[in-house]
């Protein structure tokens, strides 16, 4: 009977072996719900950038065909806010011919003021005769 009541002493988990798993369980869940907290925001992120992208795109190829020297608006989808505007630069080269430098910006912000998310930039030239 000695031996039987020894046995069972020895068959389950000892209160400090269960809190030891139960704190490597516990930094376990922890750090991978960091993980996926930081995942979740570079997601979000990585979208927000490839939306500004796009509208910039998009926004650049409305402003090239605008003859307004600027514009802004807000795109209804996303939320964000756009501006663009023209700057014209007129030089002659070498042999005389008049070169008028058109360029076009392109920015994408969340709201009026802030720092763009994302700039566009193009020149066009249209040359003239002397």
């Amino acid at each position: 009977m000695r031996d039987h009541l020894e046995l069972d002493r020895q068959a389950g988990f000892t209160l400090v072996e269960i809190l030891i798993a139960f704190l490597v369980l516990s930094i376990s869940l922890t750090t991978l719900a960091q993980s996926v907290g930081l995942a979740t925001s570079q997601l979000k992120s990585a979208e927000l950038s490839a939306n500004a992208r796009k509208l910039a795109e998009f926004t650049m190829v409305a402003a090239s065909a605008d003859a307004r020297m600027s514009g802004a608006g807000m795109d209804d989808l996303t939320g964000l806010r756009w501006a663009w505007m023209h700057r014209a630069i007129e030089r002659a080269d070498a042999s005389g011919h008049l070169a008028k430098l058109i360029l076009t910006t392109v920015e994408i912000s969340r709201a009026a003021g802030d720092t763009p998310l994302y700039r566009l930039k193009s020149v066009s030239v249209e040359r003239r005769a002397p």
